[in-house]
Formats: structure tokens, sequence, C-alpha cells
């Protein structure tokens, strides 16, 4: 579907999360920066507007962290998601690395921006007996 839409499309065969991850941000882009969120997360309308603002107002080199309102069942869990988590999302490829395989983190060298706007995370979106079933399996 994504070609359909003019995405270029790159498959590899997975790995660790970590390499899989660093191995998108080798493809080459079109722009200098990304926003780069997992598969489950969207950019709400308001990130999408605020994003062209700040970029480049503190250097081409910031990185920026955004946070996510983690939805389920068609609401958003405010006060049982850990918000407000501050994740990096919108950043220079080749200005970050990343460290462990599990839950992942971005290693930034320098200053860092925040943005006001927000990501909305659909973790929980495949019924309630999807999230039973990765509920129980975690135990």
């Amino acid at each position: 579907m994504a070609s359909e839409y003019g995405a270029r499309v790159f498959q590899r065969r997975f790995g660790k999360g970590r390499d899989h991850r660093a191995a998108s941000l080798r493809v080459g882009f079109e722009n200098a920066r990304v926003l780069h969120p997992d598969a489950d997360q969207v950019a709400s309308a308001e990130l999408v507007n605020e994003m062209p603002y700040v970029v480049g107002s503190n250097g081409p080199e910031v990185p920026y962290r955004v946070r996510f309102k983690t939805m389920f069942m068609g609401g958003w869990l405010r006060f049982r998601s850990l918000y407000p988590t501050w994740i990096v999302r919108l950043f220079e490829p080749q200005a970050l690395s990343f460290d462990r395989n599990v839950n992942r983190r971005y290693v930034v060298a320098g200053p860092e921006g925040k943005l006001r706007a927000y990501l909305t995370h659909y973790s929980f979106e495949k019924g309630h007996d999807a999230w039973i079933k990765k509920q129980t399996r975690a135990c």
C-alpha cells in the first residue's frame, strides 16, 4: 500500500530490533530530518503542524523528543500509561545511534529539543482478546 502512494519500500530480514531500526536510517532520505515513529504510532495533526516551525530553530543537529498518548479501546490512557514519556522521534539520521536491543534507546550527543504536540500510540488496538493474550504471555 505504501508503494501505491509513492513511498519507497525496503525489505530486510528481521534480526535484532536495534539493528533493524539502525538499518532503516541508512536508506537515504529526501530531507535532512526524519520523523521516526514505531509502526503503532501516528503523528497528531498538531505534531504535523508544529514540526516545520521547530526544524532549524535550534540548529540542524538538534534532535527532538515527543510525548505519546497511549490509546486503549478508543480512549487515552492518561493516568495509566506513564504519560508523559519523552522519546526521540524527530532527528537527523546520522546524528544518533541506538543502544540496547530491547526497549532500545536513542543515544544523542548534545542538546535536545522537545515538541509540544504528541504522537498517538495505538499499542492495544487489536482488541480486548489480543490485549489479554499479550498480558498473559508476558507472565
